[in-house]
């Protein structure tokens, strides 16, 4: 096979590869920012039913102090 063939080919090849690449680093990017998205989401979550709980059990406790 003839040198330029070989070269072509593996430019070729190199360009496939930087392609793909490429290509991985922006789904990993997107998957990274949407699961950052849903723990932050999450996290609110987290917090709004830790407040919630909290009022109800401060409600709980003044009307069980308040029968003894």
């Amino acid at each position: 096979m003839p040198l330029s063939v070989e070269m072509m080919t593996l430019l070729l090849v190199f360009l496939t590869m930087v392609t793909y690449h490429a290509r991985l680093v922006e789904v990993t990017s997107r998957l990274d920012f949407l699961w950052k998205q849903q723990a932050e989401r999450e996290l609110d979550e987290m917090i709004e039913t830790r407040h919630n709980n909290t009022q109800l059990l401060k409600k709980r406790y003044v009307v069980y102090n308040s029968k003894n």
